[in-house]
């Protein structure tokens, strides 16, 4: 069970903090020259680096769909 919780956050943790703290860049994004930001420009704010990983849940529901059957 532990092993799953340090995976958990590892996994979720390891975007939102990097988004938060690089300025809206992972290290992948920050190689393709890209940055995550607010729809009127302002720098990602630690709720919006949160939320938009949170929602990632839903990029992987047609694969779900599509396998599960």
């Amino acid at each position: 069970g532990s092993y799953l919780l340090l995976l958990f956050f590892l996994e979720w943790g390891y975007t939102v903090t990097t988004e938060y703290f690089w300025n809206g860049r992972t290290p992948g994004k920050t190689l393709c020259g890209l940055r995550v930001m607010h729809e009127n420009g302002q720098p990602l704010s630690w709720w919006g680096a949160l939320l938009r990983n949170l929602i990632r849940i839903a990029d992987n529901i047609p694969l779900a769909v599509i396998y599960g059957s």
